[in-house]
């Protein structure tokens, strides 16, 4: 092949690897879109399925699991059959255990950092963050029933923590990964972030879905990443309980100090030691020397007309709750 030859088909793959990571991070925006147009649906709805529950606090925690997977199941779906012809990873073939360094200590020193980052959040903006509490979804009295205890657990804790991962790890990481790492990990975290309006979440939701990212990433499987969901989800509601009950300071308090140090850990322990090799690599047609830094990445995304709607409309929805 002749130099033109070879500069026209470089140029052919650098610009088909643009429109792809554009189409990618357009469905993206799309997905997240979906996800709130089908939760509007659902709500306008909703009236038509409040005669199948009973009007307990029982029936509550059903009908909220009914408006919350519902919308997050069909645009995860949707992501799924849009992203289809994206997908460009798959876990690495030598390696014999995908999982970080210090697996243990991965899970649990994420959710201390993820509590590190919620206080420092509380302490700097905890007026703020007050005109904004939405509350923790579990009705009041639910600790005294069993079944409701059960049930807040499965809707706070169980379901988040499979159909989020699905979407935002197992669907739009996973398609953002060829075209930058970095900027795969940001961007998905931050639409992870939107997904939970309240400011009063929105950075942590990003921190936690930035680790939860590196978790994908080097094990090329959304387990461990639902395992973290879980755990930090399920601790959440267990506080809730806590706050609530009796006596329940007395191990509240020796529970959120040991995160908080577990998360100190984890800090200082990866940021010396590393993570360990990947177990994701790029796919063979997306070679690493077209992948896009993670300013490039933000960039790209920044002008990208979903990306745009979606950041409006979230911007929207804050400035509700400021009113």
């Amino acid at each position: 092949m002749n130099l033109e030859g070879i500069f026209y088909t470089e140029r052919k793959q650098r610009s088909t690897f643009m429109r792809r990571n554009f189409t990618a991070l357009l469905f993206s925006g799309l997905v997240l879109i979906l996800y709130y147009a089908f939760q509007y649906i659902v709500i306008l709805c909703a009236g038509y399925f409040t005669e199948l529950f009973p009007a307990t606090m029982r029936g509550y925690l059903l009908f909220q699991m009914l408006l919350y997977a519902c919308p997050i199941l069909l645009a995860a779906l949707c992501g799924k059959l849009m992203f289809l012809h994206l997908y460009k990873v798959y876990p690495a073939e030598k390696r014999t255990c995908g999982l970080p360094r210090k697996p243990l200590l991965y899970i649990f020193g994420s959710v201390g950092v993820g509590y590190i980052v919620s206080l420092t959040i509380n302490i700097l903006f905890g007026d703020l963050l007050e005109r904004f509490d939405t509350g923790s979804g579990i009705p009041a009295g639910a600790e005294s029933d069993p079944v409701a205890i059960v049930l807040s657990y499965v809707y706070i804790a169980v379901l988040p923590a499979i159909l989020e991962e699905l979407l935002f790890r197992g669907t739009i990481l996973k398609a953002l990964l060829p075209y930058g790492r970095r900027g795969a990990l940001i961007i998905s975290s931050l639409l992870f972030g939107a997904l939970h309006i309240n400011p009063g979440t929105i950075v942590f939701a990003s921190v936690f879905g930035y680790l939860l990212g590196l978790a994908y990433e080097y094990t090329g499987s959304i387990k461990l990443t639902v395992l973290i969901h879980f755990l930090n989800n399920a601790l959440s509601v267990t506080m809730t309980f806590l706050g609530d009950s009796e006596g329940g300071s007395a191990v509240l308090v020796p529970l959120v100090w040991g995160l908080l140090i577990l998360g100190i850990i984890f800090i200082v322990y990866y940021s010396r030691r590393g993570l360990g090799a990947p177990a994701v690599k790029l796919g063979s047609d997306c070679a690493p020397k077209y992948t896009l830094n993670a300013a490039k990445y933000c960039l790209f995304a920044a002008v990208n007309p979903a990306i745009l709607i979606l950041l409006c409309f979230v911007g929207w929805q804050i400035s509700l709750h400021l009113r």
